[in-house]
């Protein structure tokens, strides 16, 4: 439905254990398995996708020094297009809703564009966001989908 909907469809990884750090196969193995999920579902794979963690993580050099340098570049180079985040929704920390949307208020409001890292498996987040998108149609924000078009905002991958 997402994608019928006209929406980006985008990958994270099939596990999201940090364990796919630990080399390009294992990065590679589990990315390709949620893609072909992906493909099943959707008729076609997605070039768009996040690194767990994002492209700055630490995990990655836990398993691998400098992992995150080699497959940034890597996945570039293959046609995959990432994208990182300028805005944290704070629910890694924030637990409720009414938190996330003043905290989402703030960050967005000190930036022309926005890419908002929020997670759908946290239960205030997923509260909070009709209120914030309310609001933010409210006041003049707009929301897009990632394509070929949008400016990717991209963090310094740790070597």
């Amino acid at each position: 439905r997402i994608n019928s909907d006209g929406h980006t469809v985008a990958l994270h990884t099939l596990t999201h254990q940090w364990s796919i750090y630990s080399s390009l196969d294992s990065y590679l193995k589990d990315f390709n398995a949620m893609n072909d999920i992906i493909e099943q579902r959707t008729g076609s794979k997605t070039r768009f996708f996040r690194f767990p963690g994002g492209t700055s993580n630490g995990q990655g050099n836990n398993y691998n020094r400098g992992i995150m340098v080699e497959l940034s570049k890597y996945m570039l180079e293959s046609g995959y297009s990432y994208f990182d985040w300028n805005v944290s929704s704070g629910d890694t920390y924030l637990t409720d809703s009414s938190s996330i949307i003043s905290y989402l208020i703030e960050q967005v409001s000190k930036r022309k564009t926005s890419i908002v890292l929020a997670h759908d498996i946290k239960k205030a987040t997923v509260e909070a966001m009709p209120g914030f998108i309310e609001y933010a149609l409210k006041n003049g924000y707009t929301f897009k989908v990632i394509d070929d078009t949008t400016e990717p905002i991209r963090f310094n991958p740790k070597s």
